[in-house]
């Protein structure tokens, strides 16, 4: 949901008043950035270690790992409950719920700016959705030499095209819509995959292993395992890449 309404500032920014949304936004950054870490230890224990220990039931290693690791996802989850729980938190919702109420952007807005309020729907949709195909293709054509951070740049991108075409479907032909999302979602998630799993180099990191024997084994398995994962999504996102999303 967090994700979903930081598309939708991202979106919609050329028609809400700069300041006002900015600071809305700064506060959204800092609610993802306590709740992010929860999430990271999830993903680590659910799809890195978890099938490790499943497909390696005589190892040790691993499950040493993954205590450290629920520990870790322990002081997280604590992180995101205090929070959920602060008043910055509370203030970040009030706020929020008061600006969605008042709702007369076009008062603190430039002219030129408060008339794109007044501007068909149908012609920012197009002009959106365009600007950020182009985007999308642009990067994904050079899909085939892209780095680890660059293959996450383009899944941020991947990620914003399906939501603006999520916002905007009511415009389109519903089949076309369906096949477009689809295709891009494809492409999300098999980037999401190469991103999370080179996001698990980083928490084995954070794990601080030992000099031991069955540790440092361990973390060897981890590593060739999260490689091997990489690679498997990359073939994934090869495939799926072959033919980009049509044009709108």
């Amino acid at each position: 949901a967090l994700s979903l309404l930081r598309s939708a500032f991202s979106t919609f920014r050329a028609a809400l008043p700069r300041q006002a949304a900015s600071d809305l936004e700064a506060e959204l950054r800092w609610l993802t950035a306590e709740l992010g870490p929860a999430r990271d230890w999830d993903v680590f224990r659910a799809e890195t270690l978890a099938p490790i220990m499943l497909s390696l039931p005589g190892e040790s290693g691993p499950a040493v790992l993954d205590e450290r690791a629920a520990r870790r996802r322990e002081a997280a989850y604590e992180q995101a409950r205090a929070a959920v729980g602060s008043p910055r938190y509370t203030e970040l919702k009030l706020k929020l719920a008061a600006w969605l109420v008042a709702s007369d952007w076009s008062a603190i807005m430039p002219e030129a700016e408060a008339a794109l309020l007044c501007a068909p729907v149908a012609d920012f949709a197009a002009a959106v959705l365009r600007r950020r195909h182009r985007r999308l293709r642009k990067k994904g054509g050079k899909h085939r030499n892209l780095t680890l951070p660059e293959l996450h740049e383009l899944r941020i991108r991947a990620k914003k095209m399906r939501y603006t075409a999520d916002f905007f479907r009511r415009f389109y032909p519903r089949k076309a819509v369906k096949e477009y999302i689809a295709a891009v979602a494809a492409l999300q998630d098999s980037l999401g995959g190469i991103n999370d799993a080179a996001a698990g180099r980083l928490r084995l990191a954070e794990l601080g292993v030992d000099d031991d024997a069955v540790t440092a084994r361990a973390e060897a398995l981890v590593l060739g395992w999260l490689a091997g994962r990489v690679e498997e999504q990359r073939r994934h996102f090869e495939a799926d890449a072959i033919g980009h999303p049509r044009d709108i």
